[in-house]
């Protein structure tokens, strides 16, 4: 039993693995971030199919056939749904799971972002150490 418990552990953490492993393939691929980006903009996280399209192709280097390329994947992956309105016009959403990872990201941007000005300020100011030294001559 404990054996049977200890491979059980050890799938699940492959399976977990592999699962990050296929995220992280899908999010590098054109259309991904595109597509999490702007439902996260929309009102409450979804909008009207055509006015997505509309969204997308507003986007600086963004068309909508990047989409498609990554609709499937996010669809499998619980990121994104379709859902019909009152009116029976169709809506594209982030699910929970996909708001969540858009926050994620979003804050893995900041943090790189702050990495990235920290580390500009060190090389400035060891620039400046670099011309403040006097030369010592013998």
């Amino acid at each position: 039993m404990n054996g049977d418990n200890q491979f059980r552990i050890g799938f699940n953490c492959l399976f977990e693995g592999l699962r990050k492993m296929i995220f992280y393939q899908l999010y590098k691929r054109r259309g991904c971030q595109e597509t999490l980006h702007t439902l996260y903009s929309c009102k409450n996280h979804n909008c009207l199919l055509p006015e997505f399209f509309e969204k997308l192709e507003q986007e600086e280097h963004s068309y909508y056939n990047a989409f498609f390329r990554v609709k499937e994947d996010l669809l499998k992956l619980g990121l994104i749904e379709y859902r019909k309105n009152r009116y029976k016009e169709k809506v594209i959403q982030l699910t929970c799971k996909g708001i969540k990872i858009v926050k994620i990201l979003k804050e893995i941007e900041i943090l790189m972002a702050m990495d990235s000005s920290i580390r500009n300020e060190q090389t400035m100011h060891s620039h400046k150490e670099e011309h403040i030294k006097p030369l010592i001559t013998p």
